[in-house]
Protein backbone atom coordinates (compact mmCIF):
# COMPACT_ATOMS: atom_id res chain seq x y z
CA UNK A 1 0.00 0.00 0.00
CA UNK A 2 2.75 2.44 0.75
CA UNK A 3 3.40 4.74 -2.17
CA UNK A 4 -0.05 4.32 -3.69
CA UNK A 5 0.06 6.23 -7.01
CA UNK A 6 -3.42 7.68 -6.52
CA UNK A 7 -2.17 9.64 -3.52
CA UNK A 8 1.20 10.95 -4.59
CA UNK A 9 0.60 13.87 -6.95
CA UNK A 10 -1.45 17.01 -6.79
CA UNK A 11 -4.63 16.90 -8.84
CA UNK A 12 -4.85 19.20 -11.88
CA UNK A 13 -5.18 22.81 -10.84
CA UNK A 14 -3.87 22.19 -7.33
CA UNK A 15 -0.12 22.16 -7.97
CA UNK A 16 1.49 25.36 -6.79
CA UNK A 17 -1.48 26.65 -4.79
CA UNK A 18 0.31 28.67 -2.12
CA UNK A 19 -0.99 29.03 1.42
CA UNK A 20 -4.17 27.18 0.52
CA UNK A 21 -3.49 24.69 3.30
CA UNK A 22 -3.63 27.36 6.00
CA UNK A 23 -6.80 28.87 4.58
CA UNK A 24 -8.45 25.48 4.27
CA UNK A 25 -7.47 24.56 7.83
CA UNK A 26 -9.03 27.82 9.04
CA UNK A 27 -12.19 27.03 7.05
CA UNK A 28 -12.30 23.55 8.58
CA UNK A 29 -11.97 25.03 12.08
CA UNK A 30 -14.91 27.31 11.32
CA UNK A 31 -17.15 24.65 9.73
CA UNK A 32 -16.45 22.04 12.39
CA UNK A 33 -16.16 24.48 15.32
CA UNK A 34 -12.93 22.76 16.27
CA UNK A 35 -9.97 25.02 17.08
CA UNK A 36 -7.63 22.03 17.36
CA UNK A 37 -7.49 21.57 13.56
CA UNK A 38 -4.10 22.78 12.32
CA UNK A 39 -3.98 21.15 8.89
CA UNK A 40 -6.24 19.54 6.29
CA UNK A 41 -4.37 16.34 7.08
CA UNK A 42 -6.46 16.24 10.28
CA UNK A 43 -9.14 14.76 8.00
CA UNK A 44 -7.08 11.59 7.88
CA UNK A 45 -8.88 10.99 11.15
CA UNK A 46 -11.85 9.24 9.60
CA UNK A 47 -14.27 10.50 12.25
CA UNK A 48 -13.32 14.12 11.55
CA UNK A 49 -13.80 13.55 7.82
CA UNK A 50 -17.24 12.07 8.53
CA UNK A 51 -18.11 15.08 10.73
CA UNK A 52 -17.15 17.40 7.85
CA UNK A 53 -19.35 15.50 5.39
CA UNK A 54 -22.22 15.65 7.89
CA UNK A 55 -21.73 19.38 8.48
CA UNK A 56 -21.66 20.19 4.78
CA UNK A 57 -24.35 17.81 3.56
CA UNK A 58 -26.75 18.13 6.47
CA UNK A 59 -27.04 14.34 6.46
CA UNK A 60 -25.89 11.86 9.04
CA UNK A 61 -23.06 9.61 7.90
CA UNK A 62 -24.23 6.03 8.44
CA UNK A 63 -22.17 3.05 9.58
CA UNK A 64 -19.58 4.99 11.55
CA UNK A 65 -17.27 3.11 13.85
CA UNK A 66 -15.71 4.32 17.04
CA UNK A 67 -13.08 7.02 17.42
CA UNK A 68 -10.27 4.57 16.65
CA UNK A 69 -11.92 2.87 13.67
CA UNK A 70 -10.57 5.26 11.04
CA UNK A 71 -10.70 2.93 7.99
CA UNK A 72 -14.39 2.23 8.66
CA UNK A 73 -15.09 5.93 9.22
CA UNK A 74 -13.33 6.94 5.98
CA UNK A 75 -15.34 4.27 4.10
CA UNK A 76 -18.56 5.61 5.66
CA UNK A 77 -17.65 9.21 4.75
CA UNK A 78 -16.83 8.14 1.16
CA UNK A 79 -20.14 6.25 0.95
CA UNK A 80 -21.99 9.36 2.12
CA UNK A 81 -20.19 11.50 -0.49
CA UNK A 82 -20.99 8.95 -3.17
CA UNK A 83 -24.66 8.90 -2.11
CA UNK A 84 -24.97 12.62 -2.91
CA UNK A 85 -23.18 12.27 -6.25
CA UNK A 86 -19.76 13.53 -5.23
CA UNK A 87 -16.74 11.78 -6.73
CA UNK A 88 -13.19 12.78 -5.76
CA UNK A 89 -9.78 11.42 -6.69
CA UNK A 90 -9.22 10.33 -3.08
CA UNK A 91 -12.36 8.17 -3.21
CA UNK A 92 -10.71 5.95 -5.83
CA UNK A 93 -8.20 4.83 -3.21
CA UNK A 94 -8.54 2.39 -0.36
CA UNK A 95 -9.37 4.11 2.97
CA UNK A 96 -6.15 2.74 4.42
CA UNK A 97 -4.18 4.59 1.71
CA UNK A 98 -5.96 7.83 2.53
CA UNK A 99 -5.20 7.34 6.21
CA UNK A 100 -1.53 6.48 5.78
CA UNK A 101 -0.22 7.93 2.54
CA UNK A 102 -2.28 10.92 1.45
CA UNK A 103 -0.15 13.95 0.69
CA UNK A 104 -1.09 17.46 1.74
CA UNK A 105 -2.08 18.17 -1.89
CA UNK A 106 -4.49 15.22 -1.99
CA UNK A 107 -6.14 16.23 1.29
CA UNK A 108 -6.45 19.84 0.06
CA UNK A 109 -8.02 18.59 -3.16
CA UNK A 110 -10.52 16.55 -1.14
CA UNK A 111 -11.51 19.65 0.86
CA UNK A 112 -11.78 21.71 -2.34
CA UNK A 113 -14.03 19.03 -3.86
CA UNK A 114 -16.25 19.01 -0.77
CA UNK A 115 -16.48 22.82 -0.74
CA UNK A 116 -17.20 22.91 -4.49
CA UNK A 117 -19.98 20.33 -4.20
CA UNK A 118 -21.68 21.46 -1.01
CA UNK A 119 -20.96 25.21 -0.87
CA UNK A 120 -20.12 26.68 -4.28
CA UNK A 121 -22.39 24.61 -6.54
CA UNK A 122 -25.60 25.43 -4.63
CA UNK A 123 -24.72 29.14 -4.44
CA UNK A 124 -23.55 29.45 -8.01
CA UNK A 125 -25.17 26.81 -10.23
CA UNK A 126 -23.61 26.42 -13.65
CA UNK A 127 -26.83 26.99 -15.57
CA UNK A 128 -25.85 28.35 -18.94
CA UNK A 129 -22.49 29.86 -17.96
CA UNK A 130 -19.45 29.49 -15.79
CA UNK A 131 -19.34 29.68 -12.01
CA UNK A 132 -16.99 32.65 -12.30
CA UNK A 133 -19.60 34.52 -14.34
CA UNK A 134 -22.29 33.57 -11.81
CA UNK A 135 -20.10 34.76 -8.94
CA UNK A 136 -19.41 38.03 -10.77
CA UNK A 137 -23.13 38.58 -11.29
CA UNK A 138 -23.76 37.82 -7.61
CA UNK A 139 -21.06 40.33 -6.58
CA UNK A 140 -22.57 42.94 -8.92
CA UNK A 141 -26.02 42.43 -7.41
CA UNK A 142 -24.62 42.72 -3.86
CA UNK A 143 -22.37 45.72 -4.52
CA UNK A 144 -24.65 47.75 -6.81
CA UNK A 145 -27.01 49.01 -4.08
CA UNK A 146 -23.96 50.36 -2.22
CA UNK A 147 -22.91 52.34 -5.31
CA UNK A 148 -19.92 50.11 -6.04
CA UNK A 149 -19.39 48.94 -9.62
CA UNK A 150 -17.92 45.46 -10.05
CA UNK A 151 -16.67 44.46 -13.49
CA UNK A 152 -14.03 41.85 -12.58
CA UNK A 153 -12.35 40.18 -9.61
CA UNK A 154 -9.12 42.14 -9.84
CA UNK A 155 -9.43 45.87 -10.49
CA UNK A 156 -12.90 46.13 -9.00
CA UNK A 157 -11.63 44.79 -5.66
CA UNK A 158 -8.32 46.70 -5.65
CA UNK A 159 -9.50 49.61 -3.49
CA UNK A 160 -11.34 47.41 -0.99
CA UNK A 161 -14.75 49.01 -1.59
CA UNK A 162 -16.23 45.96 -3.33
CA UNK A 163 -15.15 43.76 -0.42
CA UNK A 164 -16.72 46.24 2.02
CA UNK A 165 -19.91 46.30 -0.06
CA UNK A 166 -20.09 42.49 -0.07
CA UNK A 167 -19.65 42.32 3.70
CA UNK A 168 -22.15 45.15 4.16
CA UNK A 169 -24.71 43.28 2.07
CA UNK A 170 -24.31 40.15 4.19
CA UNK A 171 -24.46 41.59 7.72
CA UNK A 172 -27.55 42.88 9.46
CA UNK A 173 -25.78 45.78 11.22
CA UNK A 174 -24.87 48.51 8.68
CA UNK A 175 -22.59 50.20 11.22
CA UNK A 176 -20.12 47.29 10.99
CA UNK A 177 -18.90 48.43 7.58
CA UNK A 178 -20.24 52.00 7.42
CA UNK A 179 -20.22 52.11 3.62
CA UNK A 180 -21.10 55.80 3.56
CA UNK A 181 -17.79 56.56 5.31
CA UNK A 182 -15.52 54.45 3.08
CA UNK A 183 -13.05 56.57 1.13
CA UNK A 184 -11.92 55.50 -2.32
CA UNK A 185 -8.47 56.92 -1.59
CA UNK A 186 -7.55 54.61 1.30
CA UNK A 187 -7.67 50.96 0.18
CA UNK A 188 -5.78 49.72 3.23
CA UNK A 189 -8.47 51.01 5.60
CA UNK A 190 -11.20 49.59 3.37
CA UNK A 191 -9.73 46.11 3.45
Amino acid sequence: RRGSPCLRSAPPGMAGAKNSGQSLAAWLRLVLADESIQSVRALQDGLLLARLVEALSGREVANLGGPNDNPRNVRAAFAAMNAVGLQTAAMACAPEDVLEDATQDVMEALVFDLAEHFVMAPLFPRGGGSRKAAMLQWAQERCGPCGVSVTDFHRSFHDGLALCALVDSLVSDPSLVAMQERARTDPRDNV
